[in-house]
């Protein structure tokens, strides 16, 4: 089947307490495959990979708390765990169960945290692809977190990156 375009503009809804961009592409009633982004990108960034699996799989690709279309947590504190409770509270908002996950950089730490704590049940496959899945070592782990939060707040990253 040739490429499929992938929504260039998130479509938006609320859930979680969070109002929420995402974009979908591919074959409803396909496996359905959750694409999650790494730090200071979109799901825009997983646009190439889903336009060549739109025939093979029904996708989603969200935009994660404090990146693209979707806004930060109230009080700005993002942890590992309360985006994948997020994440979670907007997959069961749309009633959408993923039966493969794939997770880039941070994105594949969500992954991780959602299977962990038993949130995607129905999951039977999960792939991290440069998964960031321990704490980065001296300087650079000092000022990661900072350098991540002002990437994340970029309107301009997540189309570069």
């Amino acid at each position: 089947m040739p490429d499929q375009p992938v929504e260039r503009q998130p479509t938006s809804c609320t859930a979680a307490g969070l109002r929420w961009g995402l974009r979908r592409a591919g074959a409803p009633g396909a496996p359905r495959l959750l694409l999650i982004h790494g730090t200071g990108s979109s799901g825009a960034s997983w646009a190439a990979v889903a336009e060549r699996l739109a025939g093979q799989f029904d996708m989603l690709l969200p935009d994660l708390p404090g990146h693209g279309g979707t806004h930060g947590f109230a009080d700005r504190h993002a942890s590992l765990p309360r985006m994948a409770e997020a994440l979670a509270g907007l997959l069961g908002h749309l009633g959408w169960a993923p039966d493969l996950i794939a997770g880039h950089s941070a994105g594949a730490a969500v992954m991780l945290q959602l299977a962990l704590t038993g949130r995607v049940p129905q999951a039977r496959g999960l792939l991290s692809l440069n998964g960031a899945l321990q704490p980065l070592p001296g300087l650079l782990g000092a000022v990661a977190p900072t350098v991540a939060r002002l990437a994340s707040r970029s309107h301009w990253l997540p189309t570069w990156v």
